[in-house]
């Protein structure tokens, strides 16, 4: 038996030429029709009403209504999107794996990519 190729390994994920593992759950690679990364961008309604809601408290108590819509502006700062891979297999589309580290998450799609057309 050939040795197995190895795409990525990386906080508790691996991909080779025959299985894309997640820390406890193993993918195998012939189940996998494509793989996608798919950007999921937080909620801003939230932090902005907070802002709005400072902002109104500030035209009557000055300091407490601009820490308030401070706080708000810091969250929306904050906020960051999820960048997930998603797998077609033919029982449908999963998703896989999920971060905030959105170079991780492309570098994990580009292995998987590898390793499909390694397969052959």
């Amino acid at each position: 038996m050939e040795d197995e190729r190895e795409f990525f390994s990386d906080k508790g994920v691996r991909v080779t030429q025959t299985r894309f593992i997640v820390h406890d759950l193993t993918y195998a690679m012939t189940g996998i029709t494509s793989i996608r990364r798919e950007i999921v961008k937080p909620s801003r309604v939230w932090p902005i009403v907070v802002i709005v809601m400072g902002m109104g408290l500030a035209l009557m108590a000055d300091v407490f209504g601009l820490i308030i819509a401070g706080a708000g502006a810091f969250f929306l700062w904050k906020r960051k999107p999820d960048y997930t891979v998603m797998l077609q297999t033919a029982s449908g589309e999963s998703k896989a794996l999920s971060s905030q580290d959105g170079p991780w998450i492309n570098g994990i799609v580009t292995a998987l990519n590898e390793a499909i057309v390694a397969r052959g």
